[in-house]
């Protein structure tokens, strides 16, 4: 179990990383707000560049563990593009309110994070969510599925799910949906703030993500 939970943990925090990362290269230059913002956007535009990416791969044919490996490590190198240390007056007394924001935020998410370990049963899923993305894993292209009942939508998830089916299992493909769902939330709360009618965790986001330099 200790195990289990460790190896989805890690996918999770790699494919955060990867989205981070590759964002940081598509949306370089964009101005913006806050390091909320900043941070959100640049991992839904990377979701959307690793998924376009994967598509890509493929259409070529190219969908398998050595191609997809160089891709999420080319996106890793570049996630340093996406930090940057801001200036603050009182750099120990933020580093310390950063650690408690962290903490707190983890403690908050772990629910979630555990949610996203149940084995994958939804009728959605199982009709066709799930084999697709193992369709796809197994013949490491984009094959017509005439087998499948499924609505017709650019398989965007599915492909972002093949690497982590590949690592982690059927259960690793929910963490891109959790994801999603962070990053969603994360964005909720910076845009409010920016529009001035932040929630009550407004002020605290906004101290743990200062304004750019």
């Amino acid at each position: 179990m200790t195990l289990f939970l460790l190896t989805h943990a890690a996918l999770l925090a790699a494919l955060a990383g990867a989205a981070v990362g590759a964002g940081a290269v598509v949306t370089r230059g964009l101005p913006m707000a806050t390091r909320a913002e900043a941070l959100a956007v640049r991992a839904a535009a990377g979701l959307a560049a690793l998924g376009t990416l994967g598509c890509g791969l493929g259409l070529l044919g190219r969908l398998d563990r050595p191609h997809l490996a160089i891709a999420g490590l080319a996106s890793l190198l570049a996630l340093p593009l996406a930090f940057r240390a801001p200036r603050v007056p009182d750099a120990r007394q933020a580093v310390r309110g950063r650690w408690r924001s962290c903490a707190a935020a983890g403690l908050a998410l772990l629910p979630l994070f555990v949610l996203a370990l149940y084995p994958p049963i939804a009728f959605d899923e199982t009709l066709y969510h799930l084999p697709t993305v193992k369709s796809f894993a197994e013949a490491g292209s984009l094959p017509f599925l005439p087998s499948l009942r499924a609505p017709v939508f650019p398989h965007l998830a599915e492909v972002l799910q093949v690497p982590l089916h590949l690592a982690g299992g059927d259960t690793a493909t929910h963490l891109v949906p959790l994801l999603a769902t962070l990053v969603t939330a994360l964005l909720v709360f910076s845009w409010a703030g920016r529009k001035g009618r932040p929630t009550r965790a407004g002020p605290r986001w906004r101290s743990f993500f200062p304004p750019p330099s």
